[in-house]
């Protein structure tokens, strides 16, 4: 009741300044005004729209940001036939993938690299060793403020130091693999551990 009269009286526009005998009561009047202009107006039709639309930005704000760290010549070999897609469909299923890379060394055919590409993944030649430069991406994530889950694609039980490194500063971390190979200890320290063709464990 209060606040109704308070509300009715007010939002009626004062004439401050326009009169040579303001008291203090009309001074103080018209700055509730503007106070109330300022805070009140989303009450018109539109505000349930911007609510909707301030709603919508922060879920997407608060979505899991991801980076893919595939390890090129450890996964990715005929024989073992594995889909760089598929493994980019489960990662978006957790959240927005922010980065996306593929380790590969300087044999790799042209071929391959598009196939890379095509599949929304920056393909990171290795001129060195590329458990070297799998290492270092994997690292630039772990310590990004950017990056809140940490995905590996490797079969390699020589990437266990960079998965207890993540999940100690805070990481989640997932390890995608395929058989044959996969390592159990990598597959026992992740978080979450997927074998493509198998559910997660």
């Amino acid at each position: 009741m209060i606040f109704s009269l308070l509300f009715s009286g007010l939002m009626s526009e004062p004439h401050f300044g326009q009169s040579k005998t303001d008291t203090p009561s009309d001074v103080c009047r018209a700055g509730l005004y503007i106070l109330l202009k300022l805070t009140l107006v989303p009450l018109d039709p539109w505000s349930e729209t911007l609510k909707v639309i301030r709603g919508v930005r922060g879920r997407v704000g608060r979505k899991k940001q991801l980076a893919i760290i595939v390890d090129g010549p450890n996964v990715l070999r005929k024989e073992l036939d594995l889909d760089l897609e598929k493994i980019r469909e489960i990662a978006e299923s957790m959240g927005r993938v922010s980065k996306a890379v593929v380790i590969i060394n300087r044999q790799a055919p042209e071929k391959l690299v598009e196939a890379i590409t095509n599949a929304g993944f920056d393909a990171r030649v290795s001129f060195s060793r590329p458990e070297v430069d799998f290492a270092v991406a994997a690292m630039e994530a772990t310590f990004s403020d950017k990056i809140h889950t940490l995905i590996l694609t490797t079969r390699s039980a020589a990437y266990l130091p960079i998965v207890h490194k993540a999940k100690e500063v805070g990481k989640e971390v997932v390890v995608i693999g395929v058989e044959p190979g996969y390592s159990v200890a990598l597959k026992k320290a992740a978080d979450i551990s997927l074998s493509l063709g198998e559910e997660a464990k």
